[in-house]
C-alpha cells in the first residue's frame, strides 16, 4: 500500500558508500526513498550510505541500500521527519502542484488542495507529522495492534455502530448537511429508499448535536398500526378516545 507519491527523477545522484563515491542515475523519488539504476553500485557492500541529491538545492541524506533488481537499487531514507519534510517533502509537493494532477488517480488538482478530492491521498508533504505517519505506517502492525493487543476497542466501536464513511461527491454532500443541521434545533426530515442509511444519518446528526448525551430513540413507524401512530409518537390523555386517522 503506497501512501507517498512517487515521481520520476531521472538525474545523476552521488552515493557515498563509506568514502567510496558512486555516480548513478536516478529512476524515481518518493518520501520514503530513491530508486537508482546502475550495476556499479552492486560492489557497494555496505547497507548504510549517504545520498547527495539535487532537489531545490543539493541535499545529503543518510539511507539504507537494498537491491531491487539486478541493476536497480532502492535507497530508503533514514532521517528525521523534520529534515525529510523540509527537503524531499517540499520538493515532491512543489512538483505535484506544478504538474496540476494527482499522482495517484490523475485527477486535476484545484486551488492547491492538500489532498485529492477523488482518492483522498495527500499532496502536501511539507508537514513533519505527515512524514512521520507515512514512515511509521505498517498495515500488518496496525492490524496486529488492533486485533491482538487491543481487541476490546474494536468490540466497543462495533457496538457503537458509528462508522459512516465515503468519498463520493454525493456522500460528501450528505456529510456537509449533517454538519450544517446538527448544530441547530431545526426539525430534519430524511427521506430515501430502504437501505440508503436514513437511520445512520439521523444518528450522526444526533451524535453531533447538543443532545448527544441524551438517548437516541428509534421508532419503526411502519410496524405501528396507522390508528395508533399518533398516540405512540405524541401520547394521549387518559379518558379521551383515540380515533383512527380520518374519522374525526
Amino acid at each position: 500500500m503506497r501512501l507517498s507519491a512517487r515521481i520520476r527523477y531521472e538525474d545523476n545522484v552521488f552515493i557515498d558508500c563509506h568514502r567510496e563515491i558512486f555516480t548513478v542515475r536516478g529512476v524515481n523519488l518518493s518520501l520514503l526513498g530513491l530508486k537508482v539504476k546502475d550495476k556499479a553500485l552492486s560492489v557497494c557492500d555496505h547497507e548504510d550510505v549517504v545520498v547527495f541529491i539535487e532537489l531545490d538545492e543539493e541535499v545529503s541524506l543518510r539511507g539504507k541500500i537494498t537491491r531491487f533488481r539486478e541493476d536497480e537499487f532502492v535507497i530508503t531514507f533514514n532521517e528525521d521527519p523534520e529534515l525529510i519534510a523540509s527537503t524531499v517533502g517540499k520538493y515532491l509537493s512543489s512538483r505535484i502542484y506544478k504538474s496540476g494532477m494527482c499522482p495517484f488517480c490523475l485527477k486535476k488538482i484545484e486551488n492547491r488542495e492538500k489532498y485529492c478530492r477523488r482518492c483522498g491521498m495527500f499532496f502536501d508533504y511539507t508537514k513533519p507529522e505527515i512524514v512521520r505517519f507515512i514512515q511509521e505506517f505498517k498495515v500488518g502492525k496496525i492490524f496486529y495492534d488492533l486485533l491482538v493487543e487491543h481487541p476490546e476497542e474494536i468490540e466497543e466501536k462495533l457496538e457503537e455502530k458509528e462508522e459512516f464513511i465515503g468519498i463520493s461527491k454525493g456522500i460528501k454532500n450528505v456529510f456537509n448537511l449533517i454538519r450544517k443541521y446538527a448544530t441547530n434545533d431545526y426539525p430534519v426530515l430524511i427521506i430515501g429508499e430502504t437501505g440508503t442509511g436514513k437511520e445512520l444519518t439521523a444518528r450522526a446528526i444526533h451524535e453531533r448535536s447538543k443532545r448527544a448525551g441524551k438517548p437516541f430513540v428509534v421508532v419503526n413507524c411502519a410496524a405501528i398500526p396507522e390508528n395508533l401512530l399518533e398516540s405512540e409518537l405524541f401520547g394521549y390523555e387518559k379518558g379521551h378516545l383515540q380515533m383512527p386517522t380520518g374519522e374525526r
